[in-house]
């Protein structure tokens, strides 16, 4: 005899709900539109007041929040025009980082699993093309400074 559980057999509804756990896991390393500095203003403060670090390829600004948010910081990705003249060069590296940042964001957080940044802006200095994984090394470096 089969248990049920809402209708359906137990088996497979034990299968249904560990497969929403994981997609629920999945939802951590997401970069939605909310977490993206696109306020002009803020931008502006942020290049203006904002502190920062260098790790090369890469400048990072950063403005802390009064008190720490269980929110992630909102994040711009630039890539310079003077640094790599075609798009399809720039387009290729800000998908890469944006790539690392959005697996590796966890390293912002504290103990607690809260964030002290309230914005931050990851700049692409080098005019040359490195690869991924010294991108990703790098970017993960200076990440576990930002959270110090």
């Amino acid at each position: 005899m089969f248990r049920y559980a809402f209708g359906i057999p137990f088996c497979v509804y034990s299968l249904l709900t560990s497969a929403i756990q994981e997609l629920t896991d999945l939802k951590r390393f997401t970069f939605p539109k909310s977490q993206r500095l696109t306020h002009r203003k803020t931008i502006s403060e942020l290049f203006k007041s904002g502190r920062s670090e260098f790790l090369f390829p890469f400048k990072v600004f950063y403005q802390n929040r009064d008190s720490p948010s269980l929110e992630a910081p909102q994040v711009l990705i630039g890539v310079s025009k003077r640094s790599m003249r075609r798009a399809v060069d720039r387009n290729l590296f800000k998908r890469r980082i944006r790539e690392i940042y959005r697996q590796h964001k966890t390293h912002l957080c504290n103990a607690q699993g809260e964030y002290t940044q309230a914005y931050v802006a990851i700049l692409y200095v080098s005019p040359k093309k490195i690869a991924f994984n010294t991108l990703q090394n790098k970017l993960i470096k200076i990440l576990g400074r930002l959270k110090d």
